[in-house]
């Protein structure tokens, strides 16, 4: 009876250490920090078609990333609702490939009042080498003070 109980605690604790779910903290390096502006111009790239969670608003948030030039590129976030909303914020994240882990580099925040959809763009410069994504952070404030969130990632790509 006493081993029965010995091997039932010892499962529980090997049960328990398996939970645990490894977290890492982003790190952020001061020296390459990029300043993200609002500018708006086109972009020749068909809206990834994803499943959404369900919301009663956001209808869904399209993130993408094209290069300007060899040093610049422009994101765009498309955001559409099913209501005019009162507000609609975006907030840009440029992303940086650093081993396995995208760490943010640059990140601004951009709005829209009193619409049921918006395009928004803005541009990075003087980018080093490496890939990059956008993420966007779109969140919608209905006039009754309701609001909702979505985040939508954008495919990567290479920076000479």
């Amino acid at each position: 009876m006493k081993n029965k109980k010995i091997w039932a605690l010892f499962l529980a604790m090997v049960m328990l250490f398996m939970q645990i779910i490894p977290v890492c903290a982003e790190e952020t390096n001061v020296n390459e920090w990029y300043e993200l502006i609002e500018e708006d111009f086109q972009m020749d790239i068909e809206p990834d078609q994803s499943v959404n969670p369900y919301s009663l608003y956001l209808m869904n948030v399209y993130a993408s990333i094209a290069k300007i030039n060899s040093t610049k590129v422009g994101m765009r976030a498309d955001v559409h609702c099913a209501a005019v909303m009162k507000e609609i914020t975006v907030v840009f994240y440029l992303q940086k490939l650093s081993g396995t882990s995208w760490n943010t580099v640059g990140t601004t925040t951009v709005y829209a009042y009193n619409t049921s959809s918006t395009s928004k763009s803005i541009t990075a410069s003087n980018l080093s080498s490496g890939t990059y994504r956008t993420k966007v952070l779109a969140k919608v404030t209905a006039s009754n003070g309701y609001s909702e969130t979505l985040t939508s990632y954008s495919g990567s790509i290479n920076m000479p």
